[in-house]
């Protein structure tokens, strides 16, 4: 067994308990709800631009609780999830439940980590909302588009320049004083929110930088490990891509061989789970350091540029971890599954495989939690592998700016006359497994009239009829069984057609159980 890191959305965790009025027998057992699952570290969010916790240096929630003028503007948030439920845990309760959940995660064997949202942009259009900080309307001249005209603005310009001292201050303020109050077992930086650290014309002075305010976090954590008596991990969660975690600004390794940084977490940033991270070559450049790797799904899918999100099912869960524990990868992550709080699993009902249920069940979590962690246990299930949208490139390599459904880079779609070329990275199959690959056709009629050749790792495989699948594409999908001597780790993929088709979608279903 590997694990699994949970990282819950502050929204998921404090607005139910604030719309629930959580009991505080609840709160207290909330992490005994993992023990003995496959979750091996949980991650406690501490800002979601506001604080969680009653804090000196930052907005918080229950600020927020009692906030009446904003931006000059009359507010009241006082009926508002993460308000109320910071008013119900620290005033009507009178406990801090992120030291109770510390203590409560230690002890059901599970590393509580803090984590924070180093530079969330949710609502940043808007002239009021829970999320802003009295920091954020005081310091307009911090904002990463504040030299161009409005016109221009995207969410990345409202995201802080940490070129300014300022913000690196205001930042490092938050973890040094958590870390005064609480004593986890590691921080995490996460940078997914949001990877915009820098102005646009900033550049590569960028990295130095960064490569300062990571060392200032870590004299923090040193100071912090003097005080609790023992280790404290350092994490940061960052785009797959290493290269472009440079022009960002991130250069993970002068950190990672600093001897500062103990766990790499890789994911994509929201719109869809990347199905094809460079998890070995993360591995390879990290091994030498014993520092961890975690591969990190979201809770959405998307097959490429104009297609549509859905949400995954079991067995895209599934597939997702082969792929990601194939590679080599330490943990499986798993960000924004929005499950609730005060959740209970009946422990000894059979597990939920059936993908057609809602993955936010807690029959398919609890099917979940004590399965993705396990290589093995992923091979004995029915898994579901899709080509994916690769969710954020810099605004600079791609057609980003201002549509959502032109972000990243695809393989898909894809047309082509003769061939069309594709990878897919599937892991382990076992012997006897049935496979089923599919693929879309935007003019079924033409493709069924003249039905493409389909190559698997060079073997030809038979086309067995086509369907509708429209919780993931609307298009017609034509299906081909894979033989078993095409079976290995990546699918490399050749479409051979004597006409000319467009594909949307693309995915490779493993059969191992009825």
């Amino acid at each position: 067994m590997k694990g699994i890191c949970i990282n819950q959305d502050t929204q998921d965790l404090l607005g139910r308990v604030g719309y629930g009025k959580t009991s505080l027998d609840e709160i207290k057992n909330f992490p005994k709800i993992y023990e003995g699952t496959h979750v091996t570290d949980y991650f406690i969010n501490m800002i979601d631009t506001c604080a969680t916790f009653p804090s000196k240096t930052r907005t918080s929630f229950l600020d927020k609780y009692y906030q009446k003028t904003e931006n000059g503007i009359a507010v009241d948030y006082s009926d508002t999830g993460c308000a109320m439920g910071m008013h119900h845990i620290y005033e009507e309760l009178g406990v801090d439940y992120i030291d109770l959940h510390i203590k409560g995660f230690r002890e059901a064997g599970i590393n509580p980590w803090l984590t924070y949202r180093m530079n969330d942009y949710h609502s940043r259009s808007q002239p009021t909302s829970i999320l802003f900080t009295d920091f954020y309307h005081e310091h307009p001249e911090v904002r990463n588009g504040r030299n161009l005209p409005k016109v221009l603005w995207d969410g990345d310009a409202y995201a802080y320049d940490f070129s300014f001292e300022t913000v690196r201050r205001h930042e490092l303020d938050i973890i040094n004083e958590s870390l005064e109050r609480y004593d986890p077992y590691g921080i995490e930086l996460d940078f997914q929110r949001e990877m915009a650290v820098f102005a646009f014309d900033v550049g590569q002075a960028g990295v130095g930088i960064m490569n300062g305010f990571i060392r200032d976090v870590d004299a923090i954590v040193a100071k912090a490990e003097e005080r609790w008596g023992h280790e404290i991990k350092i994490a940061v969660r960052v785009m797959p891509d290493i290269s472009m975690c440079l022009e960002y600004g991130f250069d993970v390794m002068n950190w990672v061989q600093a001897g500062i940084i103990d766990t790499v977490v890789i994911s994509s940033r929201w719109a869809s789970s990347d199905s094809d991270m460079p998890v070995t070559l993360w591995k390879t450049l990290l091994t030498p350091y014993n520092v961890e790797l975690c591969a990190g799904v979201e809770y959405y899918l998307c097959p490429g540029t104009g297609a549509k999100q859905f949400t995954p099912t079991i067995d895209t869960y599934a597939g997702l971890a082969a792929n990601v524990f194939s590679q080599g990868a330490d943990k499986f992550y798993i960000y924004n599954y929005y499950i609730g709080f005060n959740s209970r699993f009946e422990r000894d009902a059979e597990f939920d495989f059936d993908p057609t249920h809602d993955p936010k069940s807690l029959s398919q979590y609890w099917t979940v939690i004590n399965h993705l962690g396990d290589p093995d246990k992923i091979l004995g299930m029915n898994r579901r592998h899709l080509i994916t949208l690769k969710d954020r490139m810099p605004k600079w390599k791609q057609n980003y700016y201002k549509y959502d459904h032109n972000r990243g880079t695809n393989q898909l779609p894809h047309t082509f006359c003769e061939g069309g070329f594709f990878k897919l990275i599937i892991g382990d199959i076992p012997e006897g497994a049935k496979v089923t690959l599919r693929f879309s056709v935007d003019d079924p009629e033409t493709a069924l009239a003249n039905i493409p050749n389909l190559f698997v790792n060079s073997v030809q495989c038979k086309f067995i009829g086509s369907e509708l699948d429209e919780h993931f594409t609307p298009n017609t999908l034509l299906c081909y069984d894979v033989p078993a001597s095409a079976f290995r780790n990546d699918f490399s993929v050749v479409i051979n057609s004597s006409k000319e088709i467009t594909t949307r979608y693309i995915d490779v279903y493993v059969k191992v159980r009825d």
